[in-house]
């Protein structure tokens, strides 16, 4: 360690504020935290600048090494993460959290000196310390006894943007050491108000009206903006944590409750610990006004007093739906499992936190019509959470395997047929909304592998690495067989639990596992994977699976009958729309939706036969007023208007106020988010408000030029989308076409013998 640096360490922690060094409110003390969150911030600010001085002076400004990760500032290549303690107060009068992480490390490479972790603009660092326990590094530390710190000691650091997309780079200097040593840093931080990583809620934004609530999402790369983090899938870690918080609120975390304790009189400690390893996006927080259900079988339900009795109808076939989970994969490793409905403004349809499981509250729908959801959710406690991708332009490994259990499952639950139409909705989303209406066929982030580089990773997030990855799944199980792919995914987990993975290692490991399966026909068998075409190639797979169902093509004939009759008459059996199930309902109006000849004469007579504006169900309702808007059907306005209101979820939001757009209504759209920003979360703000700064520039996305080459194929891929002939092979791949039916109906009787 320099001198100067070390001349730095004691100064700065000399200059430390006492009253910043412990909790407010310690044992024997008056001190309420509420009254003593502002004084703290005051303390922080004092600190955060004198540390920050003082660093500068010691050295020059910190800059993450080169071999660091794209999506990530962290230097996981010199020092390894392997447990973190968080102990912070949650403030809903500063909507701030406040408080300490500690980070347990080991030393990679020797005698590197600065630890590097992610933060962004809503957290501020006021210290770090630095120490580490001699008698567990004896021989790690020989030689080097004068510059270890068995006690916390004060060290210097720096804030850097390295990357102004994926945040900035807290750098702490810390002594030379030997690799294996187990050392510690602990770092003082505060997330202010404005963090992405947080969702803080007035009374008013709750179903519930009375009290305020807030929970985290982190997933992709926001948990930086909660704490420093080495925040990367790559590293996965446990942890325990001890949060304060105000009396009379339900606290949760991603991990198991061990204890809860009172503070003082008005304020409550609640302790918990992760004992399996996950990556820092799954850590979670919940604080808010719920109550609880207990559905037995490990399965808990959680949620504001208007939503509880619903939701524990809503969601009574979990504890089922897990135990068949589990029947077809591996035991369960998470112990309980807590499904949490979260108030109108979340902004997904679920996120997997290990037993924290958030999901939005349209998903009850009385029908159990939205349950696909909860069941992705349960099916990544393997896919994801136990085995998950390394970064993210791994995804697939995460969503694409899970959409595949997710399906499985529900098709075992409730019907093949039900799983086979989520396909093919899945897919008609997928190449209309994503492939071909925003990145184009021929970019990167219409593939499996999309090459993020140094862009923000949220941009290359869609439904491509679900529906995709899914349906590659599901292509190699249509030629290993149901048992042998069963068999594959149990060895798959078993090979990479509690691991991160990337394609390639996912790749070698399936080569291998045919090799050693099926030794005589594996050559044939990984030829007709055609596993790179998959992952690489942009635009839709190199072979279309057959998800063909009496459903689908009865939706789809209801469709094409309206078409041709042009409003002259309706069909006689329109009125069987009222007895599809929802996902039928979604299959038709996609189909509407994608056929030539839809005039807004003919979608208002549509509307007059079925009623359709009318609906209940969240998907159905959405995917109606988008046809609406686009055809100018003004009727669908007002109720589109309400429901951009009800919900902030952003798959329902965010595709309504682009249809505004590019219908050309950008002030419309524009009045009606200044309505309702304020209720939404950062994603759908986010994300309304890029549409519309690309409205004001006369464009309403970013694509790249289309050439010649791919209107063509534009062409011929619409022309086979609308035929939607599950038979038919997508020509988007020269070696599909070659492969054919001989290669799958031979070898998928190799495979099998």
């Amino acid at each position: 360690m320099k001198l100067s640096s070390l001349v730095v360490a004691v100064v700065g922690f000399a200059w430390f504020p006492s009253n910043a060094l412990s909790k407010p409110g310690t044992p024997g003390s008056t001190q309420d935290p509420s009254r003593c969150a502002n004084q703290l911030s005051k303390d922080t600010d004092h600190a955060f600048l004198t540390s920050s001085f003082f660093s500068l002076l010691a050295f020059p400004p910190f800059h993450p090494l080169e071999h660091t990760e794209s999506i990530s500032s962290s230097n996981v290549d010199a020092f390894a993460p392997s447990h973190l303690e968080m102990d912070y107060f949650v403030d809903f009068e500063t909507q701030t959290t406040f408080g300490t992480v500690t980070h347990h490390l080991t030393v990679l490479e020797a005698d590197t000196t600065t630890v590097f972790m992610d933060v962004w603009d809503a957290v501020e660092v006021s210290k770090a310390e630095y120490w580490v326990d001699p008698s567990a590094n004896a021989s790690t530390a020989v030689g080097r006894q004068g510059l270890l710190a068995d006690e916390p000691l004060e060290v210097a650091f720096n804030i850097s943007t390295p990357n102004s997309n994926t945040g900035k780079a807290v750098g702490i200097n810390v002594p030379a050491m030997l690799d294996g040593t187990n050392f510690y840093l602990r770092l003082t931080y505060r997330s202010l108000p404005e963090t992405t990583a947080l969702s803080w809620m007035t009374p008013e934004q709750t179903a519930g009206k009375e009290k305020p609530f807030v929970y985290s999402l982190c997933q992709l790369n926001f948990c930086r903006d909660w704490a420093p983090m080495m925040d990367t899938p790559s590293q996965k870690i446990t942890y325990n944590a001890s949060i304060t918080a105000p009396n009379g609120y339900v606290v949760s975390m991603s991990g198991n409750e061990t204890g809860r304790v009172a503070y003082n009189e008005t304020w409550t400690t609640t302790t918990f610990e992760c004992a399996l390893k996950i990556p820092s996006y799954q850590i979670a927080l919940v604080v808010g006004d719920l109550e609880m259900v207990d559905l037995g079988g490990r399965i808990k339900v959680f949620a504001e007093k208007p939503y509880i009795e619903a939701a524990a109808a809503e969601f009574e076939d979990l504890p089922g739906i897990l135990a068949e989970a589990e029947a077809y994969l591996t035991p369960y490793i998470w112990g309980n499992y807590s499904i949490m409905v979260m108030p109108p403004s979340f902004p997904w349809g679920g996120m997997e936190h290990i037993n924290a499981n958030l999901v939005s509250h349209t998903l009850i729908t009385g029908d159990k019509s939205m349950l696909s959801t909860a069941i992705h959710e349960i099916t990544h406690s393997w896919f994801g959470n136990d085995v998950g991708c390394k970064n993210w332009n791994h995804f697939w490994i995460n969503e694409g395997m899970n959409v595949f259990m997710e399906r499985k499952i529900l098709g075992s639950y409730y019907g093949e047929e039900f799983a086979k139409i989520d396909y093919s909705t899945g897919n008609t989303s997928m190449y209309y909304d994503d492939m071909v209406g925003h990145y184009g066929l021929n970019n990167t982030y219409s593939s499996l592998f999309p090459d993020i580089g140094d862009d923000d990773p949220e941009n290359s997030f869609s439904g491509v690495p679900y529906e995709k990855g899914s349906q590659f799944m599901y292509y190699i199980e249509s030629f290993l067989g149901q048992q042998a792919m069963q068999t594959m995914l149990r060895a798959y987990i078993r090979q990479f639990t509690q691991q991160a993975i990337d394609q390639e290692e996912f790749q070698q490991w399936y080569y291998g596992w045919l090799e050693q399966t099926f030794p005589e026909n594996a050559t044939k068998l990984i030829e007709l994977s055609l596993w790179d075409t998959w992952v690489f190639e942009p635009g839709l797979g190199p072979v279309q699976i057959d998800v063909a169902t009496t459903a689908l093509e009865d939706a789809d004939a209801l469709a094409l009958e309206y078409i041709e009759l042009n409003t002259t008459s309706s069909p006689l059996s329109f009125s069987d729309y009222n007895e599809f199930y929802p996902k039928q309902q979604l299959a038709f109006i996609q189909k509407l939706a994608n056929s030539e000849g839809v005039t807004v004469n003919l979608v208002e007579y549509v509307d007059n036969d079925l009623a359709i504006t009318e609906s209940s169900n969240p998907s159905v309702k959405t995917e109606w007023y988008i046809l609406g808007i686009k055809v100018g059907y003004d009727a669908v306005l007002d109720p589109a208007y309400v429901w951009l209101g009800e919900q902030g979820r952003t798959a329902y939001c965010t595709p309504i106020y682009r249809a505004l757009i590019d219908s050309g209504r950008c002030d419309l759209a524009a009045e009606w988010f200044q309505d309702y920003r304020a209720s939404y979360n950062t994603y759908v703000v986010g994300g309304v408000t890029r549409a519309l700064e690309a409205c004001k520039e006369g464009a309403t996305m970013e694509e790249e030029p289309v050439t010649p080459e791919e209107e063509e194929e534009l062409e011929v891929l619409t022309e086979e989308a609308e035929n939607n002939d599950p038979s038919d092979e997508a020509p988007s791949s020269a070696v599909a076409r070659n492969l054919g039916g001989i290669l799958l109906g031979s070898l998928a009787v190799l495979a099998l013998a």
